[in-house]
């Protein structure tokens, strides 16, 4: 952990990107074919229809073969102004400075492991099928599955939930036997902060997240801070 104040804050811009960087971006425009994000430094990213959910990935290849297969549309997943997290793919020419974005959980949470989910930590990952009781979710974790039942599902914005469709949602339990992972989207949940308990490592940690900091030093535009007890 760095415990000495840099001298500056070091402001995040283009230039300071990399692939694999996960940022909090918000949906600017929704197309038929991919959707325009707004970055935090006031630069514009680019998400193609292939890289909103494995599920949707699947959907547009049977449609390839099957015409009667019908695409949902983009905005029935998402709507102008709606926050979400995006990981770089693929970084363009310092000329162009085209970001290219993905929102599949399995490049957002690549990283993670089962073992170091808990109950409490909020993640990203997207509707796989509607079952009898609820719907079977795809986190993207290595050997783990997810459910979402109805009644953990009142909350979000629409009815229904569709295939394809990515959500952000906050683990409410945990089978161990049987590596299940059931998640709720209550806003009080998804929204609550994280405690350094619930954290192992900083791949858990997402942007957006509400967490326990101190300001360590007031810097000449900007301050340095200590986050979750050990973070800084």
């Amino acid at each position: 952990m760095q415990t000495k104040a840099p001298e500056k804050a070091k402001r995040l811009d283009y230039f300071s990107l990399s692939t694999g960087t996960i940022l909090l971006c918000s949906v600017h425009q929704i197309n038929d074919l991919g959707m325009v994000l707004s970055l935090p430094f006031g630069q514009k990213g680019y998400v193609n229809i292939t890289e909103v959910s494995d599920s949707l990935s699947r959907i547009l290849e049977k449609s390839a073969k099957d015409e009667d297969i019908s695409i949902p549309s983009l905005s029935e997943f998402f709507k102008e102004g709606q926050i979400v997290r995006a990981i770089i793919v693929k970084l363009g020419t310092a000329e162009d400075k085209r970001v290219d974005l993905s929102l599949k959980s399995s490049r957002l949470n690549e990283k993670l492991r089962f073992d170091s989910i808990r109950v409490g930590v909020q993640i990203d990952a997207h509707i796989k099928s509607v079952e009898e009781k609820g719907y079977t979710v795809s986190t993207g974790i290595e050997n783990s599955k997810a459910f979402l039942n109805f009644d953990d599902a009142k909350n979000s914005e629409q009815k229904k939930l569709k295939v394809g469709q990515p959500i952000y949602a906050a683990v409410k339990d945990i089978k161990e036997s049987t590596k299940m992972i059931f998640l709720t989207l209550d806003p009080k949940k998804t929204n609550a902060r994280i405690k350094s308990d619930q954290v192992l490592n900083l791949s858990t940690l997402r942007p957006g997240m509400l967490v326990k900091t101190k300001v360590n030093t007031i810097l000449e535009n900007g301050l340095f801070v200590l986050f979750m007890d050990y973070f800084a």
